[in-house]
């Protein structure tokens, strides 16, 4: 159970950390951004604002190449604080997507280093070591970006996930309850909740954190997935195909949920 567990949990953060960029705008609006931005930094090279805008709408657009370059042209101007931790996020994301984590990593670690009090720059190289199965890693950097946003609902839903992926289920279901503390609405922390307490045997209580999981968010796939997998566990295909055929309504694309309904199919 733990490392089925533990392989949702990488699955999901992975997710997560790709859906940050999933909402792309339309192929003509990012060709207009990026000729307006050219325009602009062809009368003025030196303006970080429109280099900015250019590196990141070349993320969205998905060339990555063309990101990284334009990324790197930024980090060589002279740019405020906020504008040097996006362009070191939008860099490391350029390689993230081309999955070579440890040069994201090694990006951000950098980053860190020459920008102080940089909330998202420790949040992502959280999000980036839990990828890569490092969770002591992944939370020494929740932890930091924590001291500096204590309220954020967010870091205290990764740093369940780092103390999961240590089998420190304690702590895992301590986190999820401080976030859904400071967001009652935060679905995600009502499901990874219901994984935590599935990893201990409490299927009552995952079954009612991944219920109220969807009633904050009816559109979360995940959660109708979990809650097919709750009825399978339990032998009642109905409700099993039920939620994991809801599941795939909402995200046709992912192949897990594919397996998972085969194999509920496979039922008697």
């Amino acid at each position: 159970m733990q490392a089925i567990l533990n392989t949702y949990i990488l699955i999901s953060i992975l997710l997560l950390l790709n859906s940050q960029l999933s909402a792309s705008a339309g192929e003509n609006y990012l060709k207009l951004k990026i000729d307006r931005c050219k325009a602009t930094l062809d009368a003025n090279p030196n303006d970080p604002k429109y280099a900015l805008e250019l590196a990141t709408a070349y993320l969205y657009q998905n060339n990555i190449k063309e990101a990284i370059t334009a990324y790197n042209h930024v980090l060589a101007l002279k740019c405020d604080n906020n504008q040097r931790s996006k362009a070191y996020l939008g860099l490391s994301q350029c390689y993230a997507n081309l999955k070579d984590f440890d040069k994201a990593i090694n990006i951000l670690n950098s980053a860190c280093k020459n920008i102080t009090n940089q909330f998202a720059l420790f949040s992502k190289l959280g999000e980036l070591y839990i990828i890569t199965n490092k969770p002591d890693l992944a939370l020494n950097n929740f932890k930091q970006a924590s001291n500096l946003s204590p309220n954020d609902s967010k870091i205290h839903v990764f740093m369940g996930m780092a103390y999961g992926l240590m089998n420190k289920n304690t702590q895992e279901v301590n986190e999820d309850k401080i976030a859904i503390k400071l967001d009652p609405k935060n679905s995600d922390a009502y499901y990874y909740l219901a994984l935590a307490y599935l990893n201990n045997n409490n299927v009552v209580e995952a079954k009612a954190n991944t219920l109220q999981a969807i009633a904050t968010n009816p559109e979360n796939a995940d959660a109708y997935k979990l809650l097919a997998c709750i009825f399978a566990s339990s032998q009642d295909k109905i409700n099993a195909l039920k939620n994991i055929n809801k599941a795939i309504e909402l995200n046709p694309s992912n192949e897990n949920y594919q397996k998972i309904l085969t194999k509920i199919n496979k039922m008697p």
